[in-house]
């Protein structure tokens, strides 16, 4: 995976870390969240992919860190 965008994605009333990442040997785009039971990321759908591009909020990656923590230590590495 190339570049991350990372996300605060609001479902049901709960902020859930998700990101969007490039991967460009296979030319497309996968978005990745936890959900609030899990402990582990989980591949979006094409609706989710397109909930979390639209009804999500754009963070930087030190303000991500700040509200879901770092990946690889607090939260869980990415797929």
């Amino acid at each position: 995976m190339d570049e991350v965008l990372y996300f605060s994605w609001a479902q049901d009333k709960l902020l859930l870390p998700a990101i969007i990442g490039s991967f460009p040997k296979e030319g497309v785009s996968r978005g990745f969240f936890i959900p609030e039971d899990g402990s582990e990321w989980v591949k979006a759908s094409g609706d989710q992919f397109a909930d979390i591009v639209i009804e999500g909020i754009l963070m930087e990656k030190t303000e991500f860190e700040t509200n879901f923590g770092v990946i690889g230590k607090n939260v869980p590495e990415l797929p």
